[in-house]
């Protein structure tokens, strides 16, 4: 496995592009943290939810054909309340630039763990580029509320032993590639 990367080394590659806006100090202003963290990068929230909008029973989700988004419940909020059990999209603020020979991973924040939020952890690939969208899992027996603006997931990175031959953003299809706000499956 490749090297994590330090804060001074995260600043460095931010101040090329790697992360937009950039928190060169973590911030705590009364929310959850965001910014530079001495190993990773915590997220922003931003104000747009999507929750599946349909609740037919038994009928199955297929990854081959995902729903569309008229599937989904959409919100733009200041506040956005997750309940129990339930699943939702949303988006973090930050435009992430991937470097070739950086590979990323999106955590939980322990500090919301601890009051049951899961975020989906997911790798953000060597040379991808967009809004990065956070799949959230409200495991604790109550709702829980979240604010844009808030720190939301921990982005960490490492280094690859070299340059993947194909990275993302080159492929024929990089489905993904340049999203923005929250994306649904496709």
């Amino acid at each position: 496995m490749g090297m994590f990367l330090s804060d001074r080394t995260i600043a460095r590659l931010a101040a090329d592009g790697m992360i937009a806006p950039f928190k060169r100090v973590q911030q705590r202003d009364g929310t959850v943290s965001k910014g530079l963290s001495c190993a990773g990068y915590d997220l922003t929230l931003g104000s747009q939810f999507a929750m599946f909008a349909d609740t037919r029973a038994g009928e199955e989700l297929n990854p081959l054909s995902p729903p569309a988004a008229d599937a989904y419940s959409w919100t733009e909020s200041a506040a956005f309340r997750l309940p129990p059990g339930s699943f939702a999209l949303a988006y973090a603020v930050e435009r992430i630039s991937m470097p070739d020979d950086v590979l990323g991973f999106v955590m939980d924040k322990s500090s919301l763990a601890r009051l049951g939020l899961s975020v989906q952890n997911t790798l953000i690939e060597p040379g991808w580029s967009g809004q990065i969208t956070i799949e959230l899992f409200n495991m604790a027996p109550r709702p829980i509320l979240l604010t844009p603006g808030m720190g939301i997931a921990q982005l960490c990175f490492a280094y690859l032993d070299e340059a993947p031959e194909l990275p993302y953003g080159r492929r024929s299809v990089p489905k993904y590639q340049l999203q923005e706000g929250v994306t649904t499956a496709r």
